[in-house]
């Protein structure tokens, strides 16, 4: 098992909160998109050399 830290801002706590995203279902759903996204990405760009363009353009959102 791997354990996943969330660190969220208070702001946005506040709003998922009140929205009722933030429990155990609903967090591993968004991860779960999230890696989805990732690995639909990666396929497009192909290979190391996209992958590090990818992880570059994802570290400078």
């Amino acid at each position: 098992m791997t354990v996943l830290t969330l660190h969220i801002p208070d702001e946005l706590s506040t709003q998922a909160d009140k929205f009722g995203l933030l429990n155990e279902q609903s967090i591993l759903l968004a991860f779960r998109q999230f890696l989805e996204q990732k690995k639909s990405k990666k396929q497009e760009l192909g290979g190391a050399e996209g992958l590090v363009k990818f992880m570059a353009d994802d570290f400078n959102r």
